[in-house]
């Protein structure tokens, strides 16, 4: 057997591991209703809103090589989109505006920070995000004689707990399916070789800005969606979604998930369970939690690596 062959053999073998792992994962979600517990529901959609904006962190990581902390962009500029077109007009229309114009904003501003360094790209988004907070504080619509918004935010109708869990659930599911199959697609090979070397992928014949452009719309393509569904699960949109908690969420679910897409969803849950819970005992104690990965993370990275090396040596005998 050849290396490609073996390669290829090996590759569809993961492929096959993950959509296992996926199935027994989205079976469990699937029971979950059935319970008829209204907590547990709650939990598992804001889970499952958390694991789709992970999702869209993990794509532009995994295959632009790019770190965005300005995640939250996307996430709540969807959402205030939405809110304001909601006080005009119907929440269809305005679900729908929210997010296409969402989507267009963010996609060009990625794009136009793609062309500077990783590391500028880094602290960038990040401060746009906090600019983006500060910023949000002072919006406000004034509609029939009242004023909206300001700290207070926007609201939006109340949707059924069963409805958003279906409408998260379904979201959730085909875009990990549809990602885990792409990772592992001769398709992904062109966005690999780009993440791993520009110049390299360029001077292949890769058309490496149409990349930056797919890299860019799909991944506030995605986020955008996310935003929308956390304003409907409470009916509110606030200045929050810029927090910086939003945008670090996700760079806290890669360190434990390692970029792969069945961990990405596990660390989601793990995480907002946990946050949920520590905030109830202490509010913003569960920042707490996330610098204490944060501390740690270079251990973890040494930990993964070191582990690799062991198996390695343990597959040579």
């Amino acid at each position: 057997m050849s290396i490609a062959d073996r390669y290829m053999e090996k590759n569809k073998k993961n492929r096959n591991t993950m959509l296992t792992q996926l199935f027994i994962i989205f079976s469990v979600m699937f029971l979950i209703p059935f319970t008829n517990n209204y907590f547990l529901n709650w939990i598992f959609i804001l889970s499952m809103i958390y694991s789709i904006l992970s999702l869209s962190w993990f794509f532009m990581d995994e295959f632009g090589g790019r770190v965005n902390l300005g995640i939250a962009i996307p996430f709540g500029l969807s959402a205030y989109i939405t809110s304001i077109t909601y006080l005009m007009s119907n929440l269809w229309v305005s679900l729908i505006f929210g997010w296409m114009i969402s989507t267009a904003c963010t996609t060009l501003f990625f794009y136009l920070l793609y062309r500077i360094d990783r590391v500028s790209f880094v602290f960038i988004t990040f401060i746009s995000c906090i600019l983006l907070w500060i910023v949000s504080h002072s919006v406000v619509v004034k509609v029939d004689g009242f004023i909206y918004g300001g700290e207070e935010g926007f609201s939006l109708s109340s949707t059924s707990i069963l409805s958003l869990y279906t409408t998260s659930f379904v979201f959730l599911s085909s875009i990990s399916i549809v990602l885990a199959m792409f990772s592992f697609s001769h398709m992904s090979l062109p966005f690999k070789a780009f993440r791993d070397d520009e110049k390299s992928a360029r001077s292949v014949g890769i058309k490496v800005e149409r990349l930056k452009l797919l890299i860019t719309l799909i991944t506030s393509c995605i986020a955008s969606l996310s935003g929308i569904l956390y304003a409907l699960l409470f009916s509110h949109t606030s200045p929050e979604m810029f927090s910086i908690h939003i945008s670090i969420f996700p760079f806290i679910v890669s360190i434990l998930s390692r970029n792969s897409i069945p961990r990405i969803i596990l660390a989601s849950f793990l995480l907002v369970a946990l946050s949920d819970y520590m905030n109830s005992a202490l509010p913003n104690s569960y920042l707490l939690l996330y610098a204490i990965i944060l501390i740690l993370s270079p251990k973890l990275a040494n930990f993964r690596v070191s582990s690799a090396i062991l198996r390695w040596r343990i597959s040579d005998g």
